[in-house]
């Protein structure tokens, strides 16, 4: 007789209280950009690590904005993904 397979593990996903305001528009600008497979939380994950969901945020190196991109980043996002904002 085979042993008994383990329990998979119980997960519970914790959303940060400051992430719970820009889940909606997060969610919303990812499937639109990049349609419906749209990697959600990969960018929620970025975010997070970046600037811990302080979107006012400005980093030493010049990263700007919840996901710390650099001005060129950003600008090279603006051209090549249809994206828009004040941080072109």
């Amino acid at each position: 007789m085979l042993p008994k397979a383990p329990e998979p593990a119980k997960l519970t996903v914790v959303v940060p209280s400051k992430a719970a305001q820009y889940r909606r528009p997060l969610t919303r600008e990812a499937t639109f950009v990049f349609g419906l497979d749209a990697p959600v939380p990969l960018f929620a994950g970025q975010i997070a690590q970046e600037s811990s969901w302080d979107c006012k945020v400005t980093a030493w190196d010049g990263g700007m904005g919840c996901a710390q991109f650099m001005k060129k980043t950003a600008g090279w996002l603006v051209g090549h993904l249809s994206v828009t904002g004040d941080f072109a």
